[in-house]
């Protein structure tokens, strides 16, 4: 072709080049070739997308004011013959038949790839700025095109031969080299541009194939490929933790009250000469094995000295010792009965563990957790599915046996008890796992029979046996080292203040919240200033049992205190008895204290809409000051900490406030199972006076209430808002009148925006 034939403007260029493009779509692999369909369509796309990067960086589709470099006459009849060098090779069919590996396909039979090519986007974009070419240019198309867009219509090749198709790769790669010879650039820039058409492909499986397929023929490609690949492999490493990780994750633990300063030291220092025997702890951390039983009956303490066992600076250095040169891991769980559903079940036992090793671990994600990796390397845009119980058990185990040939792993899990299944469940995935080398397992419970059945031949405590020096010294401090006691003991002598302590130490039977109970009857004593023999008579009717001391504690309430008393009891009651629900917000109870804690069908229904303010804090307070003096200590003021991703209510000004977003719960399971009774309710004492009192239509107001102060706080409003809702729903069933019905959904529906 003669040199004046090859000058061409800008739109007869781009058509050329365009023609090229478009006989790469006529390309595809026969199905019958299995895998390397994958590669060689691949091999085929990257081509294509080198040929529309080059035409980006040249400027194809612009003017030389807009930034074409193709102004050059001798390198634009260069790029035009290797163009049609290019559009020759993807158009002559006798060579694609016999040389290139081809074969002819019925246009209307061929499948076209199915995956996304890696030329989409910038594909895209080519075919748009060309059509607005054609659209503004003045200049006709000519007849360059028509042929070729005749052809291109009307044969579809398959590739059949993956060795010769190879030929055609290697030659199409030496045509596209030639054109970034003559209009070269930085190795950066095609880095770059590269990397640009890599990040919009979602899924790792396909930047792998892409990484294979260019290893020989594009290593710029492969390199970026792999980057890439790293990249986003760094990513799902970071998300698939944060799908384990849930909000109170830690709450359990980080509202048990810490160990009275003078206790559990024999725990891990035990004294020369024990008053009863038990398997020495320290002992078993830094050389034991398999299993180590915690017992106690309920309220007995089991849970506090987990707790300083786990924060104690000697558990670590005797792990240490048993570890040796070994890597340590160690990951913790605290059962929580009357917490959310993962803080009671299996699948937030293994979300827990899982994402403490893991985040220490994040190289092991991908064998631990194969069925969510591979949901998260196909796309990282939609939500990752929380792991099954099954694929966790399995990964924990499997990483217990592949990955601590040179690690040991330590795992405390406290009250097994509080399990919400099967207690023959927890028994035997503590024993399997302890199975493991190189795994040990401290677990704590009540002396269930699954569990004795379990562990009873394993190392072992029961602490109730142990905690009588524990509970002598609590109680010589909060009570014998009361200035009213002292200056009693100086006027009726110290053997009447021994009697009141050991008194209280005999009747605690080794359980430490009877212990604390008992201590807060006696003080209210002393701040009454009762004396020694009204102080004795306190001890004396203290009831030996748990439960009979919460039913002697809510008798002895005040009259003028009791039916509030009662009705934060029962609304405590009927939250815990919703499966999922959250504590009462500490806020919303004294929202609705003006009102007696109580619904009324006479409540106005413009009430205005109220905001966060700076006396929240206080108000929540004053609520805890009312709970301890109203309810005994049986309810109390539970803290949320601020974790990663936390959902908070009060951090209005950017700060979280633990105690404004706090909730009330009972202090202690035992309680709640102690109310859970229907016949405790009847007793005389029990009984609330107003015959119109509906525990869920109070608590679906103070939601109705809180939900006022959500309105820039979508997810607190929606959660008010549903648990508005399930409460009036449940005041319906349990008896709750019409009338007090319509009060709160007529609140609701002028005050609370999205209803």
């Amino acid at each position: 072709m003669e040199a004046a034939g090859l000058a061409v403007g800008v739109l007869a260029l781009a058509s050329i080049f365009k023609d090229c493009i478009d006989l790469f779509n006529m390309i595809s692999a026969s199905r019958s070739l299995g895998r390397d369909v994958e590669i060689l369509e691949t091999k085929l796309d990257v081509e294509r997308m080198i040929l529309l990067q080059w035409a980006d960086r040249v400027g194809l589709l612009k003017t030389a004011e807009q930034g074409n470099t193709l102004q050059d006459p001798e390198v634009q009849q260069t790029v035009t013959r290797v163009l049609f060098s290019i559009q020759n090779l993807l158009s002559e069919g006798q060579a694609l038949e016999k040389r290139y590996g081809l074969e002819r396909s019925n246009l209307l039979h061929t499948t076209v790839n199915s995956h996304q090519p890696t030329s989409a986007s910038r594909m895209e974009r080519f075919l748009r700025e060309f059509a607005n070419l054609r659209l503004h240019s003045s200049k006709s198309s000519g007849s360059n095109t028509s042929k070729t867009a005749t052809a291109i219509q009307k044969v579809r090749w398959i590739i059949v031969d993956k060795e010769n198709f190879s030929q055609l790769i290697s030659d199409l790669s030496y045509f596209t080299s030639r054109l970034h010879v003559l209009v070269p650039s930085a190795a950066m820039e095609a880095a770059r541009m590269t990397q640009q058409d890599l990040s919009h492909l979602l899924s790792i499986a396909e930047l792998k194939v892409i990484e294979e397929a260019c290893a020989e023929t594009q290593p710029v490609v492969a390199t970026e490929a792999r980057r890439v690949i790293a990249v986003k492999e760094a990513a799902i490493r970071v998300r698939i933790p944060r799908c384990l990780w849930f909000r109170w994750i830690d709450d359990r633990r980080a509202n048990i009250h810490e160990a009275h300063s003078k206790t559990l030291h024999w725990a891990l220092d035990p004294p020369a000469h024990p008053v009863a025997k038990w398997d020495d702890l320290g002992t078993w951390l830094k050389s034991g094995s398999g299993v180590y039983w915690l017992a106690g009956k309920a309220g007995s303490g089991k849970s506090t000295l987990m707790n300083y066992l786990l924060g104690h600076k000697r558990l670590k250095a005797l792990l240490g010792i048993w570890s040796g040169s070994s890597e340590l891991l160690m990951a913790n769980f605290f059962f929580y009965y009357l917490g959310k559903p993962e803080q009671k079940s299996q699948a937030g036992l293994l979300r827990s563990l899982l994402w403490q090793i893991l985040d220490i671990h994040p190289a092991a994600i991908e064998a631990i957790l194969p069925n969510t990796w591979r949901e998260a390397k196909g796309d990282n845009s939609k939500p990752l599915s929380v792991p099954s119980v099954a694929e966790m058990t399995g990964g924990l185990t499997n990483f217990c046996k592949t990955y601590l040939v040179d690690r040991k792993l330590f795992l405390l899990i406290d009250g097994l008890d509080e399990y919400e299944g099967s207690d023959l469940d927890t028994a035997n995935f503590v024993e399997k796992l302890s199975m493991i080398t190189n795994v040990k397992i401290l677990v704590s419970s009540r002396p269930h029979p699954a569990f004795i059945a379990a562990f009873s031949k394993q190392p072992k405590l029961n602490l109730p046996d142990l905690t009588r020096d524990d509970i002598t010294a609590y109680i010589n401090d909060k009570v014998a080292a009361h200035p009213r006691l002292l200056e009693l003991s100086q006027t009726e002598g110290l053997d009447s203040t021994e009697q009141i302590i050991e008194g209280l130490v005999d009747k605690a039977s080794g359980v430490f919240l009877w212990v604390v109970l008992a201590c807060r009857s006696v003080l209210e004593g002393l701040v009454a200033y009762d004396s020694i023999s009204d102080i004795k008579a306190r001890v004396a009717e203290l009831p030996r049992e748990v439960e009979r001391l919460f039913e002697h504690m809510i008798s002895r309430i005040e009259p003028r205190w009791r039916q509030e008393a009662l009705r934060l009891l029962h609304l405590a009651c009927a939250n815990q008895s919703l499966t999922g629900t959250p504590s009462i917000p500490t806020l919303g109870l004294h929202m609705i204290s003006v009102q007696g804690f109580q619904a009324s069908a006479t409540i106005q229904k413009d009430n205005s809409v109220q905001a966060f303010d700076k006396g929240d804090r206080t108000k929540c307070e004053v609520m805890e000051g009312r709970l301890r003096s109203r309810c005994c200590g049986l309810l109390e003021v539970e803290k949320h900490f601020l974790g990663q991703g936390g959902f908070c209510v009060c951090n209005h000004d950017g700060k979280h406030d633990e105690m404004i977003d706090s909730g009330v719960i009972f202090m202690h399971r035992t309680v709640y199972d102690f109310l859970s009774t229907p016949q405790i309710w009847e007793k005389k004492f029990m009984r609330i006076e107003d015959a119109a009192f509906n525990s869920h239509a109070t608590l679906s107001l103070l939601w109705i209430r809180l939900g006022t102060v959500f309105c820039a706080k979508p997810r607190a409003l929606e959660i008010s808002i549903v648990m508005a809702l399930a409460h009036t729903y449940h005041g319906d069933l349990t008896g709750c009148s019409l009338e007090i019905t319509l009060a709160n959904l007529g609140i609701m529906s002028q005050r609370l925006p999205i209803v």
